[in-house]
């Protein structure tokens, strides 16, 4: 019964060798998909990233048109006020000529004076709309620096999750080629196996062997 058991020896080294085979390049595949599923998880990420990025700019923007149409209807409450300054003034030099003649030197003080009341008015409107111009402006400028901020972070996330997301898929693509070498070598290693317990079975059960029988002769025979 020796060759029978030598016989099978050899079958199931080769058996071995294929399912080890068979099973390193089942998981291979797998880790080779599981790999594919990484790089596209790292684009949708990425692209999240972006419109995260392209929603906040945008929401700094609006914050700048804000800030300009702000600017802007001050300005022109400004305006309105202004013109309706200088129409009273205008009603104050009339009045006052009318009142006071128009004549002599104290006539001339009181005019002048007023004159003085009237341009320190417009002057005041002309230094309220310069500040409104400069905080404006100086608001944003900051915005602005916002946004460039926002921009570049947000490309910055979105290659570094598209990065990391490749780097996960070449660990994973590594990991598949590791196992199918080692599916390779046990391949190899159930022929090695195999051939060695051949030639052991045949040695001993084959022709001229020191158990030979004409069953075991039958099996382990070369030609």
């Amino acid at each position: 019964m020796g060759h029978f058991a030598a016989s099978a020896g050899v079958f199931g080294n080769i058996l071995e060798g294929v399912m080890s085979y068979r099973a390193a390049n089942d998981e291979a595949d797998m880790l080779e998909v599981q790999a594919d599923q990484k790089v596209e998880e790292g684009k949708v990420q990425s692209q999240i990233d972006i419109n995260e990025t392209v929603a906040e700019t945008a929401a700094i923007e609006h914050a700048k048109g804000i800030n300009e149409l702000n600017k802007n209807i001050a300005l022109a409450e400004s305006e309105i006020k202004r013109k309706k300054t200088e129409r009273e003034n205008k009603e104050k030099l009339s009045n006052l000529v009318l009142t006071s003649g128009s004549s002599g030197n104290k006539f001339t003080d009181v005019f002048k004076d007023q004159q003085m009341q009237n341009f320190d008015k417009l002057v005041d409107f002309s230094f309220q709309d310069s500040q409104t111009t400069y905080q404006n402006f100086i608001a944003n400028r900051e915005l602005d620096r916002q946004a460039s901020y926002t921009t570049t972070q947000g490309l910055y996330k979105s290659m570094y999750t598209q990065y990391k997301f490749n780097n996960q898929a070449i660990t994973l693509r590594n990991q598949a080629a590791s196992r199918k070498a080692e599916g390779k070598a046990a391949l190899m290693s159930g022929v090695f196996n195999a051939a060695s317990s051949y030639s052991s079975g045949y040695s001993t059960y084959g022709p001229g062997g020191t158990s030979g029988s004409k069953t075991g002769q039958g099996i382990f025979r070369l030609g």
